[in-house]
């Protein structure tokens, strides 16, 4: 009967490893544009907010139904992150990342021209932050500012998506 058991805890264990690696492998994150892990930059979770970006291309925002319409508005090249806010104690509905947020590159600062939210949710905030074309070569870097106490949250990039 022990061997029964044993023998059904290792099916389930390896049922459970499948099921991982079919979502990404980690244990089941939903990642519908495919983003790329070399492309996602998170924080230290400072002032109780995780802010993690992925620098995405017009391409990957388009497979995402919900992305579709602002990647056709902005296959021009145009910076496209993006971005998930986590906490379990701030209010994030608060916070409008087209007045926060920032992107640094060649020695511009270039205001963002959309915040095309995903979801909403008063914890857990989703959406694309999208910019001009960074202009020249070089780090990128995302700037998020005044989010849950903190003055500002730093995110860069050394290349662009390919």
């Amino acid at each position: 009967m022990r061997a029964w058991f044993v023998a059904l805890a290792a099916i389930a264990v390896a049922a459970g490893l499948v099921a991982s690696a079919a979502c990404g492998g980690d244990g089941g994150t939903d990642n519908p544009v495919g983003e790329s892990a070399s492309l996602t930059r998170r924080d230290d979770g400072a002032g109780s907010v995780t802010v993690e970006a992925t620098w995405i291309t017009a391409a990957e925002a388009a497979s995402d139904g919900k992305l579709r319409e602002a990647a056709a508005r902005h296959d021009d090249g145009a910076a496209l992150f993006l971005v998930k806010m986590d906490t379990h104690s701030v209010d994030l509905g608060e916070y409008d990342l087209s007045q926060l947020s920032e992107m640094q590159a060649a020695g511009e600062t270039q205001a963002p021209l959309e915040w095309v939210p995903v979801s909403e949710d008063s914890h857990h905030v989703e959406g694309l932050l999208v910019f001009p074309p960074p202009s020249g070569d070089g780090e990128v870097t995302l700037v998020i500012r005044d989010v849950a106490g903190v003055a500002e949250r730093r995110l860069a990039w050394s290349a662009a998506p390919e």
